[in-house]
């Protein structure tokens, strides 16, 4: 997820969208492959804000890559208003590439993000809430009521 307040709203996806390379910064490779390379990154605003979003660089069509990054971002325009994918938030074509910036939820899930939570926090005793969060959000999965929208966690900082 991006941003300090937890949700990206219009005026951050307008941020992201003007964007420059210099105002991107990479915090860590996420994964790495034959059509391209997908990172975390921190997008520094004009105001000075810093945006958590995952950058993905891929590599044009060639003669050796049959790769075609304009499918893939046209899917992900298509499920734009979907509140249970990852949400595509800016894409620039490049002259060898095209670059997108997508939202980030850790370890996949709200749901894995408070696995993995509570299990650092279990050793203070303060794993109780994130057990009571975890029952939540199960018992909303099997009503057909789970959200993506994740919290900006000191974690991620």
């Amino acid at each position: 997820m991006m941003g300090q307040a937890g949700e990206v709203g219009k005026d951050e996806e307008e941020l992201l969208a003007a964007a420059h390379k210099a105002d991107i910064r990479s915090v860590k490779v996420l994964g790495e492959g034959a059509f391209g390379i997908v990172d975390l990154v921190r997008v520094v605003t004009p105001s000075g804000q810093q945006l958590l979003c995952v950058r993905k660089k891929l590599l044009k069509a060639s003669e050796t890559n049959n790769n075609d990054p304009a499918k893939e971002v046209e899917a992900l325009e298509a499920v734009r208003e979907s509140a249970f994918l990852t949400q595509l938030w800016s894409s620039v074509v490049g002259l060898y590439d095209y670059t997108l910036l997508l939202e980030y939820c850790p370890y996949g899930t709200l749901e894995g993000l408070l696995k993995e939570v509570s299990i650092s926090r279990s050793a203070t005793g303060n794993a109780c809430l994130d057990f009571m969060m975890l029952a939540v959000l199960r018992s909303e999965r099997r009503a057909g009521l789970s959200e993506r929208r994740l919290p900006q966690w000191p974690l991620w900082q």
